[in-house]
């Protein structure tokens, strides 16, 4: 496979899909145009990508995040197996970070999963913590 990507790719040749087909995909711009048997469909000399049976899988989606709460593990250190404690041990810590700490590892969190493909984090929200320092709305 041809590791200089990213560039324009207009042809997924030898995608092996989760279900076991060998396929071929093609793509306009940032969509998928059309799937097929491999080996039927062409794409440009420069703008083909070959898979050689390696397996093709949609970008994860996130379906729930507490950014707030990235990334705090280690500084918080919340006892494993028990939900109850570990709300407790982040809702105490809460009263001594700022909101750019939260700010900075939400950021940090996101550009990461991103990184990794995942496509849509959410809920889009950050529960309301007493923090130290300023604090942005009401």
């Amino acid at each position: 496979m041809d590791s200089s990507a990213p560039r324009p790719v207009d042809l997924l040749r030898g995608a092996l899909l989760p279900d076991g087909r060998l396929v071929d995909v093609a793509i306009s711009g940032d969509t998928v145009t059309e799937v097929a048997p491999a080996g039927t469909l062409r794409g440009s000399v420069d703008g083909t990508l070959d898979l050689a049976g390696r397996l093709l899988l949609t970008a994860p989606a996130e379906p729930h995040a507490h950014l707030d709460k990235a990334l705090s593990a280690d500084a918080i250190r919340p006892p494993l197996g028990d939900l109850g404690a570990a709300i407790a041990s982040w809702s105490a810590h809460a009263t001594t970070t700022t909101v750019d700490e939260i700010a900075d590892r939400a950021r940090t969190a996101a550009l990461t999963m991103l990184a990794a493909g995942t496509t849509g984090p959410g809920p889009r929200r950050v529960r309301r913590a007493r923090c130290a320092g300023p604090r942005a709305g009401p």
